[in-house]
């Protein structure tokens, strides 16, 4: 399974954009505050997912989306095409994650573009805090991963 994964062309990120025209932020969430008088950091970990499509449909729970979610483990997603919730929960949630800086506004095409942009500073502006050991805004930072798709675990 590990090498079919490994042999599926994944276009890059700038690809994607060139190509296809998505823009892609991939980050990783972690929290900061003031312990034993030193800033410190800790990545905060999330089962959940969540897909919010043009503030249209939402589905969010613990399912992935592959045969073993889907047949054999015990997982529960929720889904709506109710444009309300879909907008409220976007709003709460970009705002939570951004230290309640920004929330997407009325989620139009200038918003989300808007918002893209904050979120991609952000998580810059974050790492460099981390750097420096201050205190981030909001949990975003750049998602950093050098763990190989082929290793396993024993």
């Amino acid at each position: 399974m590990v090498e079919y994964a490994n042999s599926i062309d994944k276009p890059s990120i700038d690809a994607l954009e060139k190509q296809y025209g998505l823009k892609v932020a991939v980050s990783m969430l972690q929290t900061s505050g003031i312990s034993q008088r030193r800033m410190r950091y800790r990545e905060i970990y999330i089962h959940s997912k969540m897909l919010l499509i043009d503030d249209t449909f939402i589905s969010f729970g613990s399912a992935n989306l592959n045969q073993r979610s889907m047949s054999v483990d015990s997982e529960i997603n929720f889904a709506t095409d109710d444009a309300r919730h879909a907008t409220d929960l976007r709003r709460r949630i970009f705002s939570q994650l951004s230290g309640g800086c920004f929330d997407g506004m009325i989620g139009t095409r200038h918003d989300i573009s808007r918002t893209y942009k904050y979120w991609t500073e952000q998580m810059t502006n974050n790492l460099l805090a981390k750097h420096d050991s201050k205190a981030m805004m909001g949990f975003l930072l750049p998602l950093w991963d050098n763990r190989s798709s082929t290793m396993r675990l024993g």
